[in-house]
């Protein structure tokens, strides 16, 4: 094939052409009996490829659609029946100019009836992140798909996701999240995020078709903004960068307007008055209360862990009962402290994954927590269990004062493995996950810090982990 008339191909299978070159590749197939062919192939490819993802959709459907909706395709053509299987068929007796007409006809048709159900388009996909259509089938997304509803779950702390519904507005589905996508029968756009976080940019909606944000404990309602939303079972913080958003409690139905640079908790086991608060400035220090902040793993206890320990000596024969028991009197006391130990993670559709992770969340704070260029993270616990005595810190940030703006790792090293570690991370240690996005990690919000080892059993537990003192300027 030469160059233009792929160009003009690959324009018309991601539907991207104009009226003007739609013209110019009929031309260019008018009298090609090798370019029809090519043509025809890869008309058979796409709609194999939509038959895969839309039960619904077959050949017979949008043919007689197609013959409703233009007179001049003749009963006789068989857009999918093999080139070379048809020489004595009606197909091939149809002048050149019909049958490339014919040919694109039946494409811009197959392109409309694609699209008409369709209510937006998976515009990126990072890490490990599945999609659940309608049909109930599991597969892996993929970027330019068009989706008619369903739920789209990222797995992995370092995934994310892009869908963009028809009017531009984008949600971006963030770490270890799970959002379904529809439209109601007012037309409404309905985004529920089950659990997770999501970041929207969301287009100016008619004022009676606003777009529909739903939580387990909220429902918001967005006419045009920019807005993070991190839910969980109990309670949804919503935070406003541009625009206005209402959001109602779901357990009392009590409703808040929350303008922009302002923030809302909404939960359900806590009935007091809502108040949207401004963010507040700044803050460039975080320690994180890991019991509470745990979004993933388990949490142990300081006096269990010693429990445990008193038991395998006396077992050893290393401790009496006795001795372990008044050795575990004089520890009591009424402190909370403990640590988060990694648990396995859902990796793929089929198994969990051989990795162990701990998530925290750093977004349930009256202030942004942000990075500048020499920050440094302190992470303390103890590992055991990984081969070569490592494993990975990430990071997930915001804008400033805005949506998603990426992920980033760093390899941590522990020498001895099972003995306590507490080390120090300088910024420039971490490499972006993403470098399409294209911007150092400094000056941003941190919304999320997570550890991930190698082996689901390894001995992964983190008691303090904080960003130290950077730069504030």
């Amino acid at each position: 094939m030469d160059k233009r008339f792929e160009e003009l191909l690959a324009g018309l299978l991601d539907d991207e052409l104009s009226e003007v070159e739609l013209s110019e590749l009929t031309e260019l197939v008018r009298n090609d009996s090798s370019r029809q062919a090519e043509l025809q192939s890869q008309l058979e490819a796409a709609e194999l490829l939509v038959l895969a993802q839309d039960e619904l959709h077959t050949p017979e459907r949008f043919l007689a659609g197609l013959r409703t909706a233009n007179k001049a395709v003749p009963d006789g053509f068989a857009p999918f029946a093999d080139v070379q299987k048809s020489k004595s068929s009606s197909f091939l007796s149809i002048a050149p100019v019909a049958i490339a007409a014919a040919l694109i006809l039946v494409f811009v048709f197959w392109i409309s009836a694609r699209s008409a159900n369709s209510i937006a388009t998976i515009r990126s996909v990072q890490g490990e992140v599945l999609w659940m259509g309608d049909g109930g089938s599991l597969s892996e997304p993929q970027p330019g798909q068009r989706i008619t509803g369903g739920t789209i779950k990222t797995l992995s702390a370092d995934a994310w996701s892009v869908v963009e519904f028809l009017d531009g507005s984008a949600i971006t589905v963030v770490g270890q999240s799970e959002m379904t996508l529809a439209k109601d029968d007012e037309g409404r756009k309905v985004v529920t995020l089950n659990h997770g976080a999501v970041s929207a940019d969301v287009e100016r909606q008619p004022k009676d078709l606003p777009m529909i944000v739903r939580t387990p404990a909220a429902e918001i309602e967005v006419l045009g903004t920019q807005f993070n939303v991190d839910a969980e079972p109990l309670q949804t913080r919503l935070a406003v960068n541009e625009g206005l958003v209402r959001l109602m409690r779901l357990s009392d139905g009590e409703t808040v307007d929350v303008a922009a640079e302002h923030q809302v908790v909404a939960s359900i086991d806590q009935p007091e008055q809502l108040q949207a608060k401004p963010r507040g400035t700044a803050a460039f220090t975080w320690k994180s209360d890991v019991k509470s902040d745990m979004r993933h793993g388990i949490w142990v206890s300081d006096i269990e862990l010693l429990a445990k320990k008193l038991k395998a000596a006396v077992k050893r024969g290393e401790l009496t009962s006795a001795a372990a028991m008044k050795e575990y009197k004089a520890a009591v006391t009424f402190s909370d402290s403990g640590s988060v130990c990694a648990t396995p993670f859902q990796e793929s559709k089929w198994k969990l994954t051989s990795r162990s992770l701990i998530l925290l969340t750093v977004t349930n704070r009256s202030r942004p927590t942000v990075i500048t260029e020499d920050s440094t993270f302190r992470i303390r616990g103890t590992f055991d269990g990984s081969p070569d005595g490592s494993f990975t810190l990430g990071i997930s940030t915001n804008h400033r004062s805005g949506g998603f703006d990426g992920k980033y790792v760093s390899e941590v090293s522990v020498t001895e493995s099972g003995e306590s570690f507490d080390v120090e991370i300088p910024l420039r240690a971490f490499r972006q996950v993403d470098t399409q996005l294209g911007m150092p990690p400094g000056q941003k919000e941190l919304t999320a810090v997570w550890c991930v080892a190698d082996g689901s059993n390894t001995k992964l537990r983190v008691s303090v982990a904080e960003l130290l003192p950077g730069s504030a300027e």
